[in-house]
């Protein structure tokens, strides 16, 4: 099997918690969006939730059709190949100073805008000191299906 498979918790433990990562409150609305995305998951006894996904390293972009690695090991949550083996910690070094290497950092002004295409690039940010205020827009939804990023079979919790 090809690609990477990524387990996440949201539990309150060190991590954000269901509700506050998944922006609702809902159990059922959040359910149906891991069906409906290929996301197994799991309830755990203390009302936390685990989620894996395994998806394709490549993907290509759904407008363009030109390939796009996936930008993200998802890391510091539980990330593996595609077969379940681990990521060698070499391996997940060399993709930090790959995405460290390739960051573009760009200081902020008033009144700028920024424009990202979450396929084509990993949206990150650094820390920061002081208030500031973002407002997001997303465009009309792109489902992940479109540039197949899921790889079969898929792996149960």
């Amino acid at each position: 099997m090809r690609g990477w498979i990524v387990t996440r918790r949201y539990d309150g433990d060190g991590v954000l918690p269901w509700q506050e990562a998944c922006e609702t409150e809902d159990r059922p609305d959040v359910e149906n969006h891991c069906r409906d995305n290929r996301i197994a998951f799991e309830r755990q006894p203390s009302g936390g939730l685990r989620t894996r996904q395994c998806r394709a390293a490549v993907i290509r972009h759904p407008s363009t059709g030109k390939r796009a690695d996936v930008p993200s090991a998802d890391l510091p949550f539980d990330t593996r190949f595609g077969d379940g083996t681990s990521i060698a910690t070499d391996t997940v070094r060399a993709i930090n100073e790959a995405h460290e290497t390739s960051a573009l950092r760009e200081p902020w002004q008033r009144g700028d805008l920024l424009l990202v295409d979450n396929v084509r690039v990993a949206p990150g940010r650094d820390a920061y000191a002081g208030d500031r205020t973002v407002a997001l827009v997303m465009t009309g939804p792109v489902s992940l299906a479109d540039g197949n990023p899921s790889v079969d079979p898929f792996p149960p919790l």
